[in-house]
């Protein structure tokens, strides 16, 4: 699969495409058999769908931005799903890396839906009774612009993925089912920021409950837990989700 990020300086494009392809890949041949994703792109199919409350975090967004893992605060204000492009959704929130927060407007487009080869019914099959009639993730790209007329500003673009379903009534959800488990995600977020006037970018990556491609700052099992030596870098106040 090739994800293409536009608006990225050659090197830092070239980066972002094979880690986020890297990312894609693992879901596309997971280990597990019941969680590997069917081959066909349904985007056409799932358009009629909104999927604004599936966007929508449940929890806080854990993130960081380099170099170091500095922690890096994403907020979502506002989604709501584009009246000219049924695939489009548009976005506000804000950022804060230590005292610095800025506001910002964007887009995310979905460019796949794919559906899993089997449907999942939680910890000990405890939403077996649901109904749930399809299951799978989303993958779309995204650009963030920050207000150019705060401190410190530039834009995210990368790619991102959320779990969805279809509940009985085939209303399209936020996938929560799992949410016990260990290892339970949602809404990640792979991105370059690059600074408003510079040409070389900078990793930044964010999701609910883990962050992907996080290297050695996540030495959680169960659940995100911070590598102590970068505690300095923002994340002394940082508290595990109940």
């Amino acid at each position: 699969m090739l994800i293409v990020l536009t608006g990225l300086c050659v090197g830092d494009q070239a980066f972002a495409q094979r880690r986020s392809a890297e990312w894609i890949r693992k879901l596309e041949d997971s280990q597990y058999p019941e969680y590997r994703l069917d081959a066909k792109n349904e985007i056409a199919r799932y358009s009629k769908y909104d999927f604004s409350d599936a966007i929508k975090p449940q929890s806080e967004f854990l993130g960081f931005i380099e170099p170091n893992y500095q922690r890096l605060k994403v907020y979502f204000a506002h989604i709501s799903k584009s009246k000219n492009d049924p695939r489009k959704y548009l976005v506000k929130g804000a950022t804060a890396v230590l005292n610095n927060r800025c506001d910002f407007t964007g887009s995310i487009s979905l460019t796949e839906v794919r559906e899993y080869h089997s449907v999942h019914f939680g910890v000990d099959d405890e939403y077996k009774s649901q109904g749930i009639r399809k299951q799978g993730v989303a993958i779309g790209r995204f650009r963030l612009e920050e207000d150019p007329k705060q401190k410190h500003v530039g834009v995210f673009e990368g790619t991102m993925l959320l779990y969805w379903y279809l509940d009985r009534a085939g209303k399209l959800k936020y996938d929560d089912i799992e949410l016990g488990a260990d290892g339970y995600r949602n809404n990640q977020y792979v991105s370059i920021w690059t600074q408003y006037g510079s040409k070389k970018g900078t990793q930044a990556n964010w999701g609910e409950y883990r962050i992907p491609l996080s290297g050695d700052l996540d030495m959680g099992d169960g659940e995100f837990s911070v590598n102590p030596k970068y505690l300095d870098n923002g994340w002394r106040d940082y508290k595990p989700l109940q």
